[in-house]
């Protein structure tokens, strides 16, 4: 049998990617030429190279979820459930009674594997253990309507196993999520469904293993009989789960009406022999029974939508995912550690400040030296000067090495009579004090501008990296309306508005 063609994606959900990824790369945060710390302008190359990657990386996501969307298009027109719970929760116990009740009442039934080959029909019955004998992914058709689907467990003890149960997941229609009665409903493996039941799924728990043993005697020995647990222990047990289930949905904000009511089965004691429709019944297969058949009426519905489910599950699971871990957290990272590099500026160059500072007054008695020898208020100024650009110049280099700022010209005001003539005591003193008030008054608006510059430097990378996590929250909107619209008909499902760019 052939597989049918995959459909392809509608177009809002192709634009709805395409737009978001144009609006990340217009926003992805640019180094201006002053930026050369090397930790930065790594995390920056970093973030571009990731983006420029995710295409391609989206796209190997959704090829090797192929063969989850190759099984459930094998069984077009079929509900298919996905039997899902520990290793030792009865699964294949489970399916093999169905599948041989289906027999007997004179449905075909059809085992089947799937790995990576594809699928193989196959003879044999699911193996049955106290240990893990789902090694891979088996199947059972049950009639013209109904596949079950036995994994190995998303709590298998390989890691190759837990992995293909996750992998299948999004092929159910719907869940019957099974539990040993001895420890029923253990709700931290509704973690795993999560995903699933937010996407519609109906999910079903069934207690298994509703059975115990009490001693009876027979021809004069004691012997250990096994019998249904009482209809009081079941309800008392099926209402703890239903609980406790519901609780746990509503603290993953999944809606817990999707959640069936729980019912008790034993698969040993529906085998006891006697009449087939009492000991049935009292095995618990009558709720059973009326449980598949409103899964079955609900999954007519969901597979209506079931391609658009498994692409916006993509989208919501795989594209908006790989953003917020790939993206959204290192370009955090990078707004931090620019945001820190600017909060910082003050401190930093005011310890520029005042390393030139203290230089300039240990260089000051020498300055003043070789203005009495030539008397040359100029040559003195301009010496003050060049030695101030070039102090400021090694200070930053040293407070700020991962940016290169553009350090003005010293234009120093003195305005002091420093004629031969005038060159007394109190002259010299006044030149003296002329040049400190001057290079003082330099400095300070040297440094102003100087971060002011720094600022700059760092403002645009800033935005930018504050502009990512808001694009990625408008198209996490934008989905959620596509996903609203899709379970809701007469809501037009078109693509509203373009992501915003910064």
């Amino acid at each position: 049998m052939s597989l049918p063609r995959e459909p392809v994606w509608p177009t809002p959900y192709r634009q709805w990617q395409q737009l978001l990824l144009d609006a990340l790369q217009e926003s992805l945060p640019v180094a201006a030429p002053q930026l050369q710390d090397p930790a930065l302008l790594d995390r920056i190359a970093t973030l571009r190279h990731t983006l420029d990657a995710l295409p391609a990386a989206l796209e190997a996501d959704w090829e090797a979820r192929r063969p989850s969307r190759e099984l459930a298009s094998r069984f077009t027109g079929h509900c298919l459930l996905l039997v899902f719970g520990r290793f030792n929760a009865g699964k294949s116990s489970f399916c093999n009674y169905l599948a041989q009740r289906a027999a007997a009442q004179g449905e075909v039934v059809a085992y089947f594997r799937f790995d990576a080959q594809g699928l193989a029909w196959c003879d044999d019955a699911f193996a049955e253990g106290a240990t893990e004998t789902t090694a891979g992914i088996q199947g059972v058709c049950l009639g013209d309507d109904l596949v079950l689907v036995d994994t190995p467990g998303l709590h298998s003890v390989t890691a190759d196993n837990a992995r293909l149960t996750r992998d299948f997941l999004e092929c159910a229609d719907g869940m019957l999520w099974l539990s040993s009665s001895s420890a029923p409903g253990q709700v931290q493996e509704l973690d795993e469904l999560g995903r699933e039941i937010r996407r519609g799924k109906p999910l079903q728990p069934i207690l298994t293993r509703s059975d115990l043993y009490e001693e009876d005697e027979l021809d004069g020995r004691i012997v250990s009989v096994l019998c249904n647990k009482p209809a009081q222990t079941r309800a008392l047990q099926e209402e703890d789960v239903l609980t406790r289930a519901r609780s746990k949905l509503q603290q993953m904000q999944v809606d817990p009406d999707l959640l069936e009511a729980p019912l008790s089965l034993s698969i040993h004691a529906a085998r006891l022999p006697g009449d087939r429709t009492d000991v049935e019944r009292a095995a618990g297969m009558q709720h059973l029974d009326r449980a598949l058949q409103r899964l079955r009426a609900h999954s007519l519905v969901y597979r209506a939508r079931k391609h658009d489910e498994v692409v916006l599950h993509h989208l919501d699971e795989q594209v908006l995912g790989r953003l917020q871990s790939e993206l959204l957290v290192p370009g955090e990272a990078l707004r931090s550690a620019l945001c820190a590099q600017r909060d910082t500026l003050p401190t930093r160059l005011a310890t520029a400040r005042r390393h030139v500072w203290k230089a300039t007054l240990l260089q000051m008695p020498a300055l003043l030296d070789a203005h009495l020898q030539h008397n040359d208020s100029q040559r003195t100024v301009a010496a003050l000067q060049q030695q101030l650009h070039s102090e400021l110049r090694a200070a930053l280099a040293q407070v700020l090495p991962g940016i290169v700022l553009e350090v003005p010209d010293a234009r120093l005001d003195v305005n002091v009579a420093t004629d031969a003539d005038a060159m007394g005591a109190d002259a010299f003193e006044r030149l003296h004090l002329a040049l400190q008030h001057a290079a003082a008054a330099w400095l300070d608006g040297c440094i102003a501008e100087l971060q002011a510059q720094a600022e700059e430097t760092l403002r645009a990378p800033i935005e930018r990296c504050t502009a990512l996590p808001q694009i990625v929250g408008s198209a996490r909107l934008q989905l959620q309306r596509l996903h609203d619209a899709l379970r809701q008909p007469a809501v037009e499902t078109c693509f509203a508005e373009p992501v915003p760019a910064p």
